[in-house]
C-alpha cells in the first residue's frame, strides 16, 4: 500500500489526506483510500502532490476541517500495484471483518459481550463491533500484558438488529517477522424486544347492578353468561383489547387465568347469582 493516513481535510471540493511515510504518488495516479470515514473513501485520482506525504483529489462534498485520522486501518492504495509478501517483514497491520450477525432471528438484540482466542505474545488485536451504519466502537486491543478476556460490549447502546465485527491486527514494533495469531471468537446478544406484563385484577360480576349514578341494569342470568363469555375468551387464548378508563391506557393482551368467587349481592336490596371475578392478563 502507499501507506497509512494519518490527516484529512476537505476544502472547496478538494480532499487532501496526509500519510505517515512516503507514499511515492504522482499526479493522476489512481488510488484507493479506505478505512477513513464515507466522506473520504473510494477510489480517486490524484489531482495534485504537495509533499511526499500529502496528496489531493476531486470530491464533492461539505467542508472538513484538518483532522487527525487515528485508525491503524485507514490506508491509501494504488491502483494496479500489488503487496509483495515477505516473510520477514508483515505488513504493519490488516483486519477481518466478519459479515452481519443476526442470530437468525429479525428481533432487537442487545449485543454485550465479545472474546476473542489467539497468541497475542507479538504485535495486537484490536476488537471493535461495526453497526448497520459502519460506524465503528473499539473495545479492547489484546497484547502482552493484556489478557485474552470476554469484554463488554457497551456501543452502540441501543439495541440492534445486527452488527459486524471487525478484528484489526498489528504486527510487533520490535520484530517485523512477528504478529498476534488470531484464532477465533465468541459473542453473545440478549433478545431485546419489549418484555411482556402481567396484570391481575378484580371485577363485580351480579346479575343486576348500579353504576356510579345509581342506575340500576341487568337481568337475571346476565352474570352467569358475561362470566362464560370471558371464560371462552381464556379458553380459546384469544387476542383482545383491555382499556382501563380510568388513566387511559389501552393494550392488547390475552387472559392467562380467571378465577371466580361467589358472592352474595353488595346491595341488599338484589339477589340472584354473581361474585367478584379476578381476571390474569398478560400484554402481547
Amino acid at each position: 500500500n502507499a501507506g497509512t493516513i494519518t490527516n484529512k481535510a476537505l476544502t472547496s471540493n478538494v480532499a487532501t489526506l496526509t500519510t505517515s511515510a512516503a507514499h511515492g504518488l504522482a499526479v493522476d495516479d489512481e488510488v484507493w483510500v479506505e478505512g477513513v470515514d464515507v466522506t473520504f473513501n473510494g477510489k480517486y485520482t490524484v489531482t495534485a502532490v504537495g509533499s511526499t506525504t500529502t496528496f489531493s483529489y476531486a470530491k464533492t462534498a461539505s467542508n472538513v476541517s484538518s483532522t487527525a485520522v487515528s485508525s491503524s486501518t485507514a490506508l491509501v492504495n494504488k491502483i494496479g500495484s500489488i503487496n509483495i509478501e515477505d516473510e520477514s517483514t508483515l505488513a504493519s497491520t490488516g483486519y477481518l471483518t466478519t459479515g452481519y450477525i443476526r442470530y437468525g432471528t429479525l428481533e432487537p438484540k442487545n449485543f454485550k459481550r465479545l472474546l476473542a482466542r489467539g497468541d497475542f505474545t507479538y504485535g495486537s488485536l484490536t476488537l471493535e463491533t461495526v453497526d448497520k451504519d459502519g460506524t465503528e466502537y473499539d473495545h479492547i486491543t489484546y497484547e502482552t500484558g493484556v489478557t485474552a478476556v470476554e469484554v463488554g460490549t457497551s456501543q452502540p447502546d441501543t439495541a440492534q438488529e445486527y452488527v459486524a465485527f471487525k478484528f484489526i491486527l498489528n504486527r510487533d514494533t520490535t520484530t517485523t517477522s512477528q504478529g498476534p495469531v488470531f484464532k477465533g471468537y465468541q459473542a453473545k446478544a440478549t433478545i431485546a424486544t419489549p418484555r411482556q406484563r402481567v396484570m391481575k385484577f378484580p371485577v363485580y360480576c351480579f346479575d343486576i347492578e348500579t353504576d356510579r349514578y345509581n342506575v340500576v341494569s341487568g337481568y337475571e342470568g346476565k352474570a352467569l353468561a358475561r362470566l362464560q363469555l370471558l371464560e371462552g375468551v381464556e379458553e380459546n387464548g384469544d387476542v383482545v383489547t383491555w382499556q382501563d378508563l380510568t388513566t387511559g391506557e389501552s393494550r392488547q393482551v390475552v387472559i392467562e387465568q380467571i378465577s371466580f368467587t361467589r358472592m352474595t349481592p353488595p346491595d341488599k336490596r338484589f339477589d340472584g347469582f354473581g361474585g367478584v371475578i379476578e381476571i390474569t392478563i398478560r400484554t402481547v
